[in-house]
């Protein structure tokens, strides 16, 4: 026969500052709680109580968690609450994180956008010495920080001619034309268009002659474009071997900040792109780009300077020779607050 007895018992408790000063030797498995930060420790029987580590990070509201989250701390209600980490036009992540990140992967060229006053997007990475100037008007550096925790960001203004170029119309050192080699690309943006069409389109950066020429044409554009309310972006270049080909991104949302990652691999004549660290698309293409030495490189714009929309950008990473793997990818976007 089973005998059942109907008890109530209390844990171990005080308040954090009274346990830390007695600082006594819990017991093994002797658990105790501080009832004004909702922590608590295990005892091992030999290890005084503030040598313990914390069994529990606190209180926890999950009210609203879903999937991909962050838990942040709040300190008005003491309480750890869900934070959507893909964003929202308000920035998250850690752009000291996001740099070191970036910054592992030796880039080609990397423009941080993070100035906060004049004309010019340094280069940032290492060996780049490819700045960038505004051109046309409206644009805005030093926009408050809406990608990234930390940094300011770049805005490209809606409207023709506008966004920014290297300096003379050339492309970037290191990186010639035709982009027929193994490449990367990392890119943290938004555009929020509302009644997005697919005729209003907005190119995050492009390779190409301000002319349509199968000699000097495209060697590679981003863009974002929509019908119906969806974002879609994709990346297309261009040859002289018939069809031009356009490689699918996928959906992305509107208004909210999101990571592009793209890479190119030669050898096995792959695409491959991913949204907020996860692959999104892989398709193999059978032309490689062609085109003339004379091709510019612009960034918020078209290179035929026919972009009537604008984003917000920041850390435009290029790699040449270089194809990124899944694994660092994942961690550009974990830096971002965007995985």
């Amino acid at each position: 026969m089973t005998n059942i007895v109907q008890d109530r018992w209390k844990e171990r408790r005080g308040l954090a500052a009274d346990l830390a000063a007695v600082n006594e030797v819990p017991l093994e498995g002797e658990r105790i709680l501080e009832l004004d930060t909702g922590k608590e420790k295990i005892g091992d029987g030999f290890t005084h109580y503030n040598d313990l580590p914390y069994a529990s990070a606190g209180r926890i509201d999950v009210t609203g968690l879903a999937d991909h989250d962050a838990l942040l701390w709040d300190e008005a209600s003491g309480l750890w609450r869900p934070a959507a980490s893909g964003g929202g036009g308000s920035g998250g992540g850690s752009a000291t994180a996001l740099i070191a990140a970036i910054e592992a992967d030796s880039p080609t060229h990397w423009w941080q956008m993070n100035e906060t006053s004049g004309t010019t997007l340094a280069d940032d990475a290492g060996s780049g010495g490819t700045d960038l100037v505004l051109q046309g008007s409206n644009n805005i550096v030093g926009y408050p920080m809406e990608l990234v925790d930390g940094q300011n960001c770049f805005l490209a203004a809606p409207g023709v001619g506008n966004g920014a170029i290297v300096s003379g119309g050339d492309y970037p050192v290191g990186m010639p034309p035709p982009w027929n080699y193994d490449w990367s690309v990392c890119l943290l943006t938004r555009w929020n268009l509302a009644g997005a069409t697919s005729t209003n389109s907005v190119c995050l950066f492009g390779l190409g002659s301000s002319s349509e020429t199968e000699a000097n044409n495209y060697q590679g554009r981003i863009q974002l474009s929509g019908s119906t309310g969806s974002l879609w972006a994709d990346m297309l270049w261009e040859h002289g071997a018939g069809t031009n080909d356009a490689f699918p991104i996928g959906s992305v949302p509107s208004g909210d900040r999101f990571m592009l990652h793209f890479t190119k691999a030669s050898a096995t004549k792959t695409i491959s792109t991913y949204i907020n660290g996860r692959l999104s698309n892989q398709q193999s293409y059978a032309n490689e780009p062609t085109g003339g030495s004379t091709a510019k490189f612009t960034v918020g714009n078209w290179p035929d300077s026919t972009s009537a929309s604008s984003c917000l950008l920041a850390h435009l990473a290029m790699w040449n020779g270089t194809v990124l793997s899944a694994a660092r990818i994942k961690a550009h976007a974990q830096a971002a607050g965007v995985y």
